[in-house]
């Protein structure tokens, strides 16, 4: 590796660590709201929902502990999500579930995910019962949500789901079914990928494997940086390149 001062060294491996979470994503939805629209990145107490109808926009872990703080401050909480996701609650008998993850043998996943989903149907049980949308897809094919505290609410009734946002009306939000709420305060959650680091350029590493990988995510030779959703680095066996990014910002919404 040549650095900009001109020094050269050999390493084993490079760990792309940049980052992607840096740009917030605001939807555009038809119609004028009355109320107040921000991003979560402006989101710093709890306090700021007290006296208010808030909706949270998103499904993913950070939209989670919002909806969480709104469901205990604001004066209704909801909470909207346009597709289903697992929920994992951050302990299994008393044991955070990391660290089940961290034992000395690694569990394959087809024996993980049978075990795991077992585990939580019996555990969790069904998350329709309480407005979730059922997940369209198996057990870790997406990042799972790790809250145990949205699933208290939920049932408890301090947090409503909603669907997917469809248009603004004064001081209503319109949803796709057709369905409106009240709103005081919407608070969207999501990024913009911004994964613009250079490595996975020919010039920078030009191993065959890693741009057929780089490219089955939508990434081409002449694009230069790479822009993509996600890489698992367990699927490059060869090749210098550790590159992963394991939740595509905004993909919970």
């Amino acid at each position: 590796v040549t650095t900009d001062d001109g020094t050269t060294r050999r390493y084993k491996g490079v760990v792309c660590a940049s980052g992607t979470n840096w740009s917030p994503r605001m939807p555009q939805h038809l119609g004028e709201f009355d109320g107040e629209i921000r991003h979560a990145v402006t989101h710093r107490s709890a306090r700021e929902f007290q006296g208010k109808r808030v909706l949270v926009v998103g499904l993913g872990n950070s939209a989670a502990d919002i909806g969480c703080d709104a469901a205990q401050h604001a004066d209704v909480a909801f909470i909207s999500t346009r597709r289903g996701y697992h929920v994992i609650p951050k302990h299994l008998f008393g044991v955070p579930v990391d660290q089940l993850d961290d034992g000395p043998v690694a569990i394959p996943r087809w024996i993980e995910r049978p075990v795991m989903t077992g585990l939580l149907r019996l555990i969790v049980g069904d998350l329709t019962r309480w407005g979730l949308p059922k997940p369209d897809h198996r057990l870790f094919e997406s990042h799972p949500l790790l809250n145990s505290q949205l699933l208290h609410h939920l049932q408890h009734g301090d947090l409503t789901v909603v669907p997917e946002i469809d248009h603004f009306d004064g001081p209503d939000v319109v949803f796709v079914d057709g369905s409106r709420e009240q709103v005081d305060l919407v608070l969207v959650i999501g990024r913009k990928l911004d994964y613009q680091l250079g490595y996975g350029s020919p010039a920078v590493f030009p191993h065959a494997r890693f741009l057929r990988l780089a490219e089955s995510y939508g990434v081409r030779r002449e694009d230069g940086p790479i822009q993509q959703r996600t890489v698992d680095d367990r699927q490059i066996e060869e090749g210098p390149v550790e590159q992963t990014c394991p939740a595509r910002p905004g993909a919970a919404a």
